[in-house]
């Protein structure tokens, strides 16, 4: 399995924790052929594990340090929010679970930097919801083989 894989699936191990704990109705990992707004949502909050950006800096001569960065769209139903807070805990919630699980179990044997954006409004085909992301910066070294 590659690296890219093992740290996606603990990602998911992660969120779907969150979703058993009733902190997300759901969780799914998406791709780049559609936007995940247009997907019928059926319950909220709802996680998008989004394909990830990467880096990496070199070492030694036999090793590089790969960032792999992967972004979260939690979305939340605007109508859904009953109070100002609502959704700064759910954010501080999410935040909470990788920040607890500093390497993914092992995954990212680099650690993982987790931060966060704003919280923004979006109308989306006449749906209006409340949107931030996290980021996860995973490191994991990578030996070289040549």
């Amino acid at each position: 399995m590659s690296a890219l894989s093992i740290l996606k699936d603990a990602i998911k191990t992660r969120l779907d924790a969150l979703v058993t704990a009733t902190t997300l109705k759901g969780a799914t990992t998406t791709d780049l052929r559609k936007n995940p707004l247009d997907e019928d949502i059926q319950a909220f909050p709802w996680a998008f594990l989004m394909p990830p950006a990467t880096d990496a800096d070199v070492v030694d001569n036999r090793t590089v340090l790969r960032t792999f960065t992967f972004d979260i769209m939690v979305v939340e139903k605007s109508e859904n929010i009953t109070s100002s807070t609502q959704i700064e805990n759910l954010l501080e919630a999410v935040l909470n679970e990788f920040d607890n699980n500093p390497t993914l179990g092992g995954a990212a044997d680099g650690a993982v930097l987790p931060a966060t954006s704003a919280p923004q409004p979006i109308d989306h085909m006449g749906k209006n919801f409340t949107v931030f992301f996290v980021s996860l910066k995973c490191n994991r070294t990578q030996s070289l083989t040549y």
